[in-house]
């Protein structure tokens, strides 16, 4: 009686280990998820973008700095029909 009950507790602790090894892995993985999407997006918001003339490029950055979320932005030609909007 004394082995049934050892190895029913065995089997039950080795599944408990896998369940939380297994939930540990999946925790891991969301976190490292959320940190990778976190860098992304900080680094994207500080690439410039791309308007076809100055007055869409001054209209989204004044925008942008009502919404609270830029504090300054420059607006630059780069080409014909083609202005970067640079934010800070």
């Amino acid at each position: 009686m004394a082995n049934v009950n050892s190895t029913t507790f065995g089997a039950l602790h080795m599944s408990l280990v896998r369940k939380l090894a297994a939930a540990g892995g999946i925790a891991a993985a969301s976190l490292a998820i959320v940190a990778t999407t976190a860098g992304t997006a900080s680094a994207d918001s500080l690439q410039p973008r791309h308007y076809s003339s100055l007055l869409l490029c001054q209209t989204a950055g004044n925008t942008l700095a009502q919404q609270g979320k830029l504090t300054g932005f420059n607006c630059v030609q780069a080409g014909p029909d083609n202005f970067l909007l640079y934010i800070w």
